[in-house]
């Protein structure tokens, strides 16, 4: 049996380089260091006819600063690769569609790197 872990579609999922591992967890820094001062920042006066702030709180717990910093990267990602398909009219490869429902159910930076592998590999990304 392989030793490659299997995502529910039975697609193996793809193993990242030290290198590539390396840039994404250096690019992931990055955006917990601006989601950092983001939060610190003095908070806007409210504006004229929003909602109590009570009524915005979901119901949720609210993310962690990693995961919001994770999503962030997952989001850059995404943009990357929509303008790749909008630019070659190709279709979302079915190993990325499931390495990105695999971060969807459990976003850490183990289940980043394999989107991050499928994006590199098309060469888009410059980080």
């Amino acid at each position: 049996m392989s030793d490659k872990k299997l995502p529910p579609q039975g697609r193996a999922i793809p193993q990242a380089s030290p290198a590539l591992t390396d840039r994404v967890r250096r690019r992931v820094e990055k955006a917990t260091i601006a989601l950092e001062r983001r939060d610190e920042a003095v908070p806007s006066a409210p504006q004229k006819g929003d909602a109590p702030a009570e009524a915005k709180r979901s119901k949720r717990a609210p993310l962690t600063r990693e995961v919001r910093a994770l999503r962030a990267v997952m989001r850059q990602l995404g943009d990357v690769h929509t303008q790749y398909r909008k630019r070659t009219g190709k279709q979302v490869s079915p190993t990325l569609r499931a390495a990105v429902q695999a971060f969807k159910q459990e976003p850490t930076l183990s289940s980043l790197l394999p989107v991050a592998v499928v994006v590199d590999d098309l060469e888009l990304l410059t980080w």
